[in-house]
């Protein structure tokens, strides 16, 4: 039974950034990455590909502490965004 906090939390990198986006979603993170690929501002640093992704019992949670854990590498000067980290792939997974 899936509850309404349930869902996936991903990782997600793209040629043309040199950050990751970690972010948080109720839906399949395929359905999230088509949304990420058709919105600014990620669209013109994409195409984003799916690197990692859990089902987790609370994917807010899950996503406020990796944001938290990875917020001094947090990229400021991309406007409109909080999810894009200057943080290895591999560290994040």
């Amino acid at each position: 039974m899936k509850t309404s906090k349930q869902g996936h939390v991903y990782i997600l990198e793209s040629e043309n950034c040199d950050c990751i986006k970690i972010g948080g979603t109720d839906f399949p993170p395929t359905k999230r990455l088509k949304e990420i690929n058709e919105t600014e501002p990620y669209k013109s640093l994409g195409p984003w590909v799916i690197v990692d992704f859990r089902e987790v019992l609370d994917w807010r949670m899950v996503e406020h502490n990796l944001h938290y854990r990875f917020r001094d590498f947090q990229n400021k000067k991309i406007l409109n965004q909080k999810e894009l980290f200057h943080v290895s792939k591999n560290i994040a997974i």
